[in-house]
């Protein structure tokens, strides 16, 4: 196996990791039906967890847009190789800044997907995840999750003073770092998770 496949592979299981919190439902146009896919910041955060966030690049290269939607043609390039597609999005309310927005996201999914990052998406494999993430057990209810524990964690810290202690939180960080408690959670989560140290 290349390099570049046991990346995938690794940005593959880190999606799965996620369960259904990665997953949503969208609704199928005309007659076809509902649709299951990835939540794009979580496609993108895995990426760039794994590759590292300028390991990987993309281009709008062209876009043109009709009174209902937004069409744009993008590259993304991760290390030599490349792979374009064609993304779309409605125009709702005449906001064309959005729809252009959504079809580039769109788009680069798509060429993720080329890649073999988030296939499960483009096979129909993730209704099951989608559907066990809505039908969870009570015990997996009241179970917090890894991010919602260390959330909790860290506000506990700044509740004496009731202002953050910054040593406090970068030894509480480096701790979570040391014992991999991290390993699990999004660079979105992580960023939320800095926030609360900061007392942001």
């Amino acid at each position: 196996m290349d390099k570049l496949a046991e990346k995938v592979s690794r940005i593959n299981e880190l999606l799965d990791s996620k369960g259904a919190r990665a997953v949503q439902k969208k609704p199928g146009l005309g007659n076809r039906p509902e649709l299951f896919g990835y939540v794009p910041q979580f496609v993108f955060d895995a990426v760039s967890e794994v590759l590292g966030p300028d390991s990987w690049s993309h281009t709008v290269d062209e876009h043109f847009y009709t009174d209902k939607q937004a069409v744009v043609r993008v590259t993304v390039t991760i290390g030599g190789a490349s792979h374009t597609q064609f993304g779309e999005s409605q125009i709702i309310r005449g906001d064309t800044g959005s729809a252009l927005k959504g079809a580039v996201t769109d788009a680069v999914q798509k060429c993720l997907a080329l890649f073999g990052i988030g296939g499960k998406a483009y096979r129909g494999e993730l209704k099951p995840v989608f559907q066990a993430g809505t039908s969870m057990s009570l015990v997996d209810a009241e179970s917090p999750s890894d991010f919602d524990q260390l959330c909790r964690e860290a506000k506990a810290l700044n509740k004496g003073s009731g202002k953050p202690d910054l040593e406090q939180g970068r030894a509480f960080w480096k701790k979570c770092m040391a014992t991999g408690r991290l390993k699990g959670l999004s660079e979105t989560e992580k960023t939320q998770l800095a926030k609360i140290l900061r007392g942001a």
